[in-house]
């Protein structure tokens, strides 16, 4: 789960499915998340409860969950950019490209100035973008093309 500034974040029903993993799994039990937690094995036995509505854990438990087990936000595979998107992008910054043999250079300042325009399509890298938006992305890799060219 991402939020605000694309801080990767465990939310709680990832952070019950690690757990229960984990107990299931014999690397934790009831009591030792109790004593963790410093709750009554009843409370735990609440959380992970089938044959009613299940408590739910707390920020303040989850925090110390996720410390004491060291437990990490999934990573979310990088979504392949769209034909859509890239097409304009490089339709723009190819013919930037110096005549010839493309040197690591050329190719470097190429593939930082195409990172920056998918980057400044934000979460619609994987869909399809408005012309609006790819146009202003291929301008800003243009202009990144020529900065990072004449550095």
């Amino acid at each position: 789960m991402r939020y605000v500034h694309n801080v990767a974040m465990i939310g709680h029903d990832e952070l019950l499915a690690e757990i229960r993993r984990l107990r299931d799994a014999g690397e934790t039990t009831n009591a030792e998340l109790a004593k963790i937690l410093g709750l009554p094995s009843s409370r735990i036995a609440d959380i992970f409860a089938t044959d009613r509505k299940p408590r739910k854990i707390s920020l303040d438990e989850g925090k110390v969950l996720v410390e004491a087990f060291g437990l990490e936000p999934p990573q979310a595979d990088a979504p392949a950019p769209s034909a859509d998107n890239l097409m304009p992008l490089l339709d723009a910054l190819i013919p930037l490209a110096p005549p010839g043999r493309v040197t690591d250079q050329s190719l470097r300042a190429l593939s930082e100035a195409l990172s920056y325009g998918l980057a400044l399509l934000g979460d619609q890298i994987s869909k399809p973008a408005s012309q609006d938006a790819v146009g202003v992305a291929a301008r800003a890799a243009v202009a990144r093309f020529r900065e990072i060219g004449t550095a």
